[in-house]
């Protein structure tokens, strides 16, 4: 039974064997049964199956691994370019903070001459306002005035002191803003370079900002300006030290008064016009200012008699009339004081169409009045300068009328406000060599606050597929060793001026595609990016290859 089985097995199996003579598998041929067999045996196939779907698993985790490497490192590097681009647009965001902060001292320096001259423009009003004073208290109030001469006189010889050391201090402040304008770029340059070498890790070998050697867009200001800002400092400073709710009840009070001379101070600070006019406007009453005898008790109308019991008081008034008269319905024409009779009846309207007087009531006063009563009809010399008269129906009859007539006898005085001569004004400055403060560009555009930052290095992606081993050998030109990103950031501030510290920088968004010839540049950055374009392709000469993201 074994040996026929052996026999069977050895009959059966197309292969040769050892009990087969034909064994030899050196020149083994087989028979035509072996070849049926052979053809009709599937031993093995599914090892063909496995062996092609093995290769394909691995093509695909080698796809798996390439796609991670390179997304990776595209993160990476761009992660590197955003860096080195707004840490540079910080150093000349930090630059414009710089400048506004000295901004900021020339004009607290210069508040302390502004001040001094407010000072002395303040006691020139002061002093002018004694001197009418003077002249309505017939030479008692004169006294007053010397000690505010004395010290218009120490106020004069400190600023003249103090002049030369702030325009010395002002001129400093501005060769420092010069060097802040010019040596901002070249910190930003070196910020992008430090970033690139330092700070990335390994990702990026080198790094630079376009434009290169660029100034801040800043050019210098007007001394007016400056002046004003001064002016603005003497106000802040003058009420910082009070608690927030009385400091806001004196911005809207005495703040405001100091503002607005201060504001007029400033432009006779800045020497635009010469010698400054510092004539003030006062009320000033006619006829006392041309004739003070009518200042005194007799020149007055008598409140109780309602008329003048004296030659003088008769002459003023005549003079009252002519001078208030011809002041009426004029620019800074007040009041004036009337002596006034007030006459009052009634009229009826009988039936066969005849007017019935009734009985007259008369009264005098004496009352301020705002406005021309005589509609410009007024006449002196006569027993009264004008006169009106009105008739209002009595309600619920309409045959009765109440007549009022008013006669104006006399004018006693009017109040004017008028321009008076404070005085000799402080010498103006020569502001011509003054130095002054930094302002944004007057022809300033978007691209000007903008930077394009550029990072390159080695692509690591690719090397760490060399060290799988995976990798099938290149061609020497083919292989891809570097990366470079680009990103592009702003230096901007919301207040568009250089008397804010608030210059912050941001990253904006940014493409720049490779085309056929090459870079696609559009917008405001257009010329800075071709030249970048222009850059990345000398770049890429003497390189193996490039990916640009």
């Amino acid at each position: 039974m074994k040996m026929t089985n052996k026999k069977l097995k050895h009959s059966n199996s197309p292969y040769p064997s050892k009990e087969n003579p034909q064994t030899d598998i050196v020149g083994w041929k087989p028979n035509n049964r072996q070849k049926r067999l052979l053809k009709k045996n599937q031993d093995g196939v599914i090892m063909v199956i496995a062996l092609f779907g093995g290769l394909f698993l691995v093509a695909i985790l080698y796809h798996i691994i390439g796609v991670g490497h390179s997304t990776l490192e595209n993160q990476l590097m761009q992660d590197a370019a955003d860096s080195i681009t707004w840490s540079a647009a910080t150093v000349k965001a930090r630059g414009m903070n710089t400048i506004a902060l000295f901004n900021l001292i020339m004009a607290l320096v210069l508040a302390v001459l502004v001040a001094i001259r407010l000072l002395q423009m303040i006691i020139g009003v002061a002093i002018a306002a004694i001197g009418v004073a003077c002249a309505f208290s017939f030479g008692a109030a004169c006294t007053a005035a010397e000690p505010l001469i004395q010290l218009e006189v120490n106020l004069n010889k400190i600023a003249k002191q103090v002049k030369p050391e702030i325009k010395e201090i002002l001129t400093g402040l501005e060769k420092a803003s010069d060097v802040i304008v010019k040596g901002t770029s070249f910190l930003a340059e070196a910020e992008a370079v430090y970033i690139s070498r330092k700070e990335s890790k390994g990702v990026s070998s080198v790094g630079f900002v376009w434009p290169v050697a660029e100034k801040l867009p800043v050019e210098p200001g007007k001394f007016a300006d400056l002046c004003n800002q001064a002016g603005h400092q003497v106000v802040q400073v003058s009420t910082f030290f009070l608690p927030d709710g009385v400091s806001k009840k004196a911005d809207s009070t005495v703040g405001k008064l100091i503002g607005e001379m201060a504001g007029s101070f400033s432009k006779f600070f800045c020497g635009n016009g010469g010698k400054p006019s510092i004539d003030s406007k006062h009320e000033v009453a006619y006829p006392i200012k041309e004739n003070t005898k009518c200042a005194g008790s007799t020149a007055k109308i008598s409140l109780t008699k309602h008329k003048c019991t004296s030659d003088q008081c008769k002459e003023c008034l005549e003079d009252a009339c002519t001078m208030c008269i011809a002041r009426f319905n004029r620019k800074g024409f007040k009041k004036a004081r009337w002596l006034i009779t007030t006459e009052r009846w009634e009229e009826t309207t009988d039936k066969n169409g005849h007017v019935i007087t009734g009985k007259k009531t008369e009264r005098d006063s004496v009352k301020w009045i705002d406005d021309d009563p005589c509609e410009a009809k007024a006449k002196c010399g006569e027993d009264a300068i004008c006169e009106t008269v009105t008739k209002e129906p009595v309600f619920g009859n309409s045959s009765k009328l109440i007549v009022t007539r008013i006669i104006y006898k006399a004018i006693e005085s009017c109040i004017v406000k008028e321009s008076i001569k404070t005085g000799k004004a402080p010498e103006a400055l020569n502001t011509s060599s003054w130095p002054v403060h930094k302002v944004i560009k007057k022809n300033a555009k978007n691209a000007d606050f903008n930077l394009i930052g550029l990072g390159a290095g080695k692509n690591r992606a690719d090397n760490r597929l060399k060290n799988i081993g995976l990798l099938i050998k290149q061609k020497k030109n083919a292989a891809i060793d570097r990366r470079i990103g680009f990103a592009k950031a702003q230096f901007t501030s919301p207040n568009p001026d250089m008397w804010h510290m608030d210059w912050y920088s941001r990253l904006i968004r940014f493409r720049l595609d490779k085309q056929s010839k090459g870079f696609g540049c559009k917008g405001n950055s257009g010329k800075s990016c071709s030249k970048l374009g222009k850059i990345s392709g000398k770049i890429g000469k003497f390189q193996k290859g490039m990916i640009l993201h």
